[in-house]
């Protein structure tokens, strides 16, 4: 994968958890024969379309709404830990794009994650939907990043596919653990100082392997060089525990130490080694004067 500079999220079952006893009830929200289209796409109100289903499951209008407020029962804590995390440290563009009613906006603010995003794109008030290519296209338009920077992130595959036909990456969301094997392992640019000008330059892309942790509401990070997710994630993990500070840190502080300095040993060899096949160019030049 090339370098990531912004990832699409969808919100249902992604962001927000939806509550698993109720998929009976979401199954007739949603369903070919409700007014869910007219409603994603802002053709008709929220009100009339939860009526609508209302009628079709026998059920009063209040009693549904309450439901359906309930519906989206969790916030996914691990996820909006590791957006809010990589977003400032990767210097990512995090933008929403979900099929949703007039208030997902509102939904968003309830469970504190309306300032996780820096657009959101909300099918009821654009007049389109997921799997339509336009919403994809108007997505696009609210980042920099070319199609072949960004990932597009939805529990439904038929919404990925049109993310892969247009260009993006894609990741059918259904799990954490996976999620990470997917963004934590790309393609940066090798960033280098120049010795004689103390200025920063490119030297061509490397891989790397990358990786985010919580461990008891610590957060820790890992990169390496290679493709290598476990040592990544003992790193983080390191990370992690250093900023919890854990009692085994004075032990592992003096691992580590010995390691730095052992590390530090085997430079200095190779220096010397390098410094003995140096070429001296002007002994070199007062030779050829001669």
């Amino acid at each position: 994968m090339t370098m990531i500079t912004t990832i699409f999220f969808d919100i249902g079952d992604v962001i927000l958890l939806s509550n698993p006893a109720l998929r009976g009830v979401s199954a007739t929200l949603y369903d070919d024969q409700s007014l869910w289209f007219a409603c994603k796409t802002g053709q008709v109100s929220l009100e009339d379309h939860l009526r609508d289903a209302a009628s079709r499951l026998g059920m009063d209008l209040d009693t549904l709404v309450q439901m359906k407020r309930t519906s989206e029962v969790t916030r996914n804590d691990s996820l909006v830990d590791w957006i809010r995390t990589n977003r400032k440290r990767r210097h990512l563009h995090i933008i929403a794009v979900s099929n949703a009613d007039m208030e997902l906006e509102e939904r968003l603010a309830r469970y504190a994650v309306d300032n996780l995003f820096d657009h959101v794109v909300n099918s009821a008030r654009v007049g389109m939907a997921k799997p339509d290519p336009a919403i994809y296209r108007h997505a696009l338009t609210l980042t920099p990043s070319l199609p072949d920077e960004c990932l597009f992130v939805d529990d439904k595959e038929r919404n990925i596919v049109t993310a892969t036909a247009l260009g993006l990456h894609g990741h059918v969301y259904t799990a954490m653990e996976r999620f990470m094997e997917e963004v934590d392992t790309s393609v940066t640019m090798a960033r280098i100082i120049d010795p004689v000008t103390k200025t920063p330059f490119y030297l061509g892309e490397a891989l790397i392997s990358e990786c985010t942790v919580s461990v008891r509401g610590a957060l820790g990070f890992g990169v390496i060089m290679g493709e290598s997710l476990q040592r990544a994630y003992e790193l983080a993990v390191v990370d992690a525990a250093w900023d919890a500070e854990w009692p085994q840190n004075a032990e592992w502080r003096s691992r580590l130490l010995a390691q730095e300095a052992e590390i530090q040993r085997c430079h200095e060899r190779e220096f010397a080694q390098l410094a003995a096949s140096r070429v001296d160019f002007a002994t070199k030049g007062e030779f050829d004067r001669r």
